[in-house]
């Protein structure tokens, strides 16, 4: 695995494939292991209610996806190759990679390990992950919009 992407890794196993399981050590720099250490504390759950777990220093649109994609039911084994693709609404479609590799979407466009790839009416927007990404500008409090509604749609 790239070292580069350690943290990613780290970070998205622990949202998407809680394990019990230690670590299995691998050779990363001791700046890249406190990164790992400060993602696994910002990821752990506070104890509280569901709906107030709050992931500190991670992009809230990325956690808000990755709590979605939790609530549909997706893990990394659930999807064994490549990205989840799923539409939210009329206007928003996003492809989630939870693989530790690159894995191409619907559109055969190539997204980073535990990414997710942003599209509104078929235009691209953007590409977002765990440690931030890019997206078109004012897209962000839309999707996140369009995220609330579905998701508050399926508890009633």
């Amino acid at each position: 695995m790239n070292n580069k992407l350690m943290s990613d890794s780290s970070a998205m196993r622990a949202i998407f494939a809680p394990s019990n399981k230690p670590p299995r050590p691998c050779r990363i720099s001791p700046v890249q292991a406190e990164q790992d250490r400060r993602w696994r504390r910002m990821l752990t759950p506070k104890k509280h209610k569901r709906d107030q777990i709050k992931a500190e220093g991670l992009p809230e649109l990325f956690f808000r996806i990755a709590t979605f994609a939790e609530n549909q039911g997706i893990t990394r084994h659930s999807v064994p190759r490549g990205c989840w693709n799923v539409i939210i609404n009329a206007e928003w479609t996003l492809s989630l990679n939870l693989q530790e590799t690159e894995q191409l979407n619907h559109k055969a466009i190539e997204i980073p390990p535990y990414a997710a790839y942003i599209e509104q009416n078929g235009t691209p927007l953007g590409i977002i992950g765990a440690t931030g990404g890019a997206l078109m500008v004012g897209a962000e409090i839309e999707l996140m919009d369009a995220l609330t509604n579905v998701m508050s749609l399926e508890r009633k």
